[in-house]
């Protein structure tokens, strides 16, 4: 990790049988640790897994250095890298 930058560590958990959910991210700043989560009664896995990444970021929107997010997600990883810049380009639609 570089110091200059914010580390975010994020994941989300899903039950299949009760279709509740649950996210969570650890946002490290220097040596400042803070930790947000949150659930959801009626969700998916990727919802949870998105809300994690997200809920950090709004957290951070007025960061004032790089942001690097961390999580095991395939589907949060392309979203960020991939897909977002996208889909912001064509109004967020399909």
């Amino acid at each position: 990790h570089k110091p200059n930058e914010i580390n975010v560590y994020t994941d989300g958990a899903y039950d299949f049988q009760s279709g509740e959910g649950g996210w969570g991210a650890v946002i490290i700043a220097n040596d400042h640790v803070s930790e947000i989560g949150g659930h959801e009664l009626s969700t998916t896995s990727n919802r949870m897994e998105l809300r994690a990444a997200l809920e950090a970021l709004r957290k951070l929107k007025h960061a004032d250095r790089p942001i690097r997010v961390w999580s095991d997600s395939l589907y949060v990883i392309n979203t960020i890298t991939k897909w977002a810049s996208k889909w912001e380009r064509r109004g967020w639609i399909k």
